[in-house]
């Protein structure tokens, strides 16, 4: 065999075997993660966020130098350059006298900061829990082991036209949530929504059935919008 000939069967080998390794990846969803898009300490804890195609896909966790975990998160690598800043938030969100770690995964169009919430565990590192990751603004008391969210989000009804306005549905929530026998529980839901197709609010609240195990329709009042400032979203 020439040379020309073996070089011809060594670069075609080449191809195949990169050809089968990039239909690998699409296949079977491999990913790479050789790129840092982000890396901070804080507390004593280093993080270095991995991923590749401008998606983060896990942290590194470091404590004090020596590492700790690795943990799944995923998010676009935009959350990096948002104007709130971007840091860890060490917080007791299960109740059990353990600080757990909170990190900003998501922003969304109506400014709600989404976390993917890692509970810590007996050897100090941390466990991703997808429950609470649903949870948006989520804060605690630990003086009543409750939890907190807010939100607010905005659904189109009917696109507005050269004769006719956009008709959307506002709701602006607040939850109280709480574990029980180990099962993450929503207590409570106050919303209050605006329909502007009627330009009329709702000032709506609902309260976990323990029978049922689900929120109960408890009460709601209908107001025009000169009335809004009497109805304030608070657990006072």
């Amino acid at each position: 065999m020439n040379k020309k000939k073996l070089l011809t069967g060594v670069l075609c080998g080449a191809l195949l075997v990169i050809a089968i390794i990039l239909f690998a990846v699409r296949i079977f969803d491999i990913h790479f993660n050789f790129i840092t898009y982000h890396s901070f300490e804080q507390d004593g804890y280093s993080f270095e966020f991995k991923g590749s195609s401008d998606t983060v896909r896990k942290v590194k966790v470091k404590l004090n130098g020596k590492k700790l975990c690795s943990l799944p998160f995923d998010s676009s690598s935009e959350i990096f350059s948002n104007e709130f800043g971007y840091s860890a938030k060490f917080e007791d969100i299960n109740f059990d006298g353990i600080d757990d770690l909170l990190l900003p995964c998501a922003v969304d169009a109506d400014g709600d900061i989404h976390s993917s919430v890692f509970l810590a565990n007996e050897d100090g590192a941390f466990d991703y829990d997808e429950a609470l990751a649903s949870l948006s603004n989520l804060s605690s008391d630990a003086d009543i082991s409750e939890l907190y969210t807010e939100e607010t989000s905005k659904e189109i009804l009917a696109e507005g036209t050269e004769s006719s306005p956009e008709f959307y549905v506002i709701t602006h929530k607040i939850s109280r949530h709480s574990f029980i026998e180990g099962k993450l529980v929503t207590l409570e839901e106050r919303s209050i929504v605006y329909y502007s197709e009627n330009d009329y609010y709702c000032y709506s609240v609902y309260e976990y059935d323990e029978e049922y195990g689900e929120l109960k329709y408890v009460d709601d009042k209908w107001f025009e919008p000169n009335e809004l400032e009497k109805y304030e979203l608070t657990w006072d």
